[in-house]
């Protein structure tokens, strides 16, 4: 995390004039942008009911590979015509039977395979506590001290996850996936150097909302 490097390198210049000045502003602005860009994005996500729907799938899709599978470094994202899987030594198959699977067991009622701890909103509730608390922090004593710094990243490290899945149960997630049908699984191969076509690790499942 770019505040923590900056936090550390301010500690170890021994407070120096120059960084006492820097590592504030920087924050401020850091502080700022996060809190005017990631309410926009949990609204877009809030307010377009198939992109929600295609979310939790994803994430569904996500917890069952983890279940079988162990760690595979995943990552995902949604869209409104279906959602993108990242993972690694996983196949087209793998990912298919996952996300036929998490869609049913949504349809039996556990909501909670929409929900991943390591979501993107989770990372910006984190973001959002942090740069509130920053930004509060600057106004109520003018300069931001080292231990109020560490004070506001260890609370929004504490916080932020549970922020996050209150916003992704709410607002950023559905589970109510009975109108979205899974329709295909497309691996997208990757030209690597030389022009080299390596193993897929990245695929995309479609979906449609009748």
């Amino acid at each position: 995390m770019i505040w923590l490097l900056l936090l550390l390198a301010w500690l170890a210049l021994g407070y120096a004039p120059a960084a006492a000045v820097f590592l504030p502003f920087h924050m401020l602005a850091s502080s700022l942008v996060a809190l005017l860009s990631a309410p926009g994005t949990i609204l877009r996500l809030a307010s377009n009911a198939l992109l929600r729907k295609n979310h939790g799938l994803e994430h569904a899709t996500i917890n069952i590979l983890e279940q079988e599978l162990g760690d595979i470094r995943s990552a995902g994202m949604a869209t409104e015509e279906g959602f993108f899987i990242k993972a690694q030594g996983v196949s087209a198959q793998d990912v298919a039977h996952a996300a036929s699977l998490g869609r049913a067991r949504l349809l039996e009622g556990n909501s909670r395979l929409a929900i991943h701890p390591r979501c993107g909103t989770s990372r910006a509730a984190a973001n959002v506590i942090m740069s509130a608390l920053f930004v509060v922090l600057l106004i109520l004593g003018h300069l931001l001290s080292p231990a109020g710094i560490l004070a506001a990243l260890l609370l929004g490290h504490l916080t932020g996850p549970v922020f996050g899945t209150f916003l992704q149960k709410h607002f950023t997630t559905s589970a109510r996936v009975e109108r979205v049908f899974i329709v295909g699984v497309e691996a997208l191969r990757s030209r690597g150097f030389l022009g080299l076509v390596f193993r897929p690790n990245t695929f995309f499942v479609r979906t449609v909302w009748h």
